[in-house]
């Protein structure tokens, strides 16, 4: 798939109502997410992040940066969103004054933010961090940049890596991993959502990007035997 021609059809109402059909009562309005990101997920994150008034939240994988944006105007603190598609950042940082929190965002990699050591209060990320090519690289990385004591909060399918390992590798230390109730069904819906609306979505944001969302729900069975959960981290 390639990531900015995704982003560039995230903009578009039938994938947006796609999403909101297959996540149902899950659906935060106005996040427009392409992720997981639902109620259940915003509520773990706000009761496990506890980022103080005015302090820095690092958005990994921020996408067009409705999730992090959320949070942070839920917590009143600085943005800051790194991502490895130039669409994406793009959007976000137009996004951004609408939800009235002072943000930032940045194409970088991973495994090179770009960030102060110990600048961030907290981060987080939805369903992209295990994407980094080298996830000893890109975990040690968010380890740098967090103050001590400061949390960090992934999503991801239990079957992906070893997870335990690589956060013990980078010095990360586990607090929980607690199943995300729902997502692999939620994702199965739009799977089926996308190859039921395929002639509508040529007609919509073309053929390159629809064959890209049908060929990812050809791979649903990669979902089988796995459970994605919510990892809770603290450096």
């Amino acid at each position: 798939m390639t990531y900015d021609r995704f982003h560039t059809a995230a903009r578009s109402p039938l994938p947006q109502r796609l999403f909101a059909e297959a996540f149902g009562s899950e659906w935060v309005p106005g996040v427009e997410a392409t992720s997981s990101f639902g109620w259940w997920l915003a509520g773990n994150l706000v009761g496990s992040l506890r980022l103080p008034p005015e302090g820095t939240l690092v958005d990994l994988g921020c996408g067009r940066g409705g999730p992090g944006l959320w949070l942070a105007r839920a917590f009143s603190c600085r943005l800051v969103g790194v991502d490895f598609s130039a669409v994406a950042v793009a959007d976000a940082t137009d996004r951004a004054p609408s939800f009235g929190v002072p943000a930032s965002f940045h194409q970088v990699a991973f495994d090179n933010l770009g960030l102060p050591t110990g600048s961030a209060d907290a981060a987080f990320s939805v369903d992209a961090i295990y994407f980094a090519p080298d996830h000893a690289a890109a975990f040690a990385e968010v380890h740098r940049v967090l103050r001590p004591g400061a949390p960090f909060a992934f999503t991801a399918r239990d079957t992906t890596a070893d997870w335990p390992a690589v956060l013990a590798e980078a010095g990360l230390t586990l607090e929980s991993a607690t199943p995300h109730p729902g997502t692999g069904d939620r994702w199965l819906r739009l799977f089926d959502l996308w190859d039921a609306n395929e002639q509508a979505l040529r007609g919509e944001i073309g053929d390159e990007a629809t064959n890209d969302l049908l060929e990812e729900s050809a791979t649903r069975s990669r979902l089988d035997g796995s459970t994605y959960h919510l990892y809770l981290t603290r450096r």
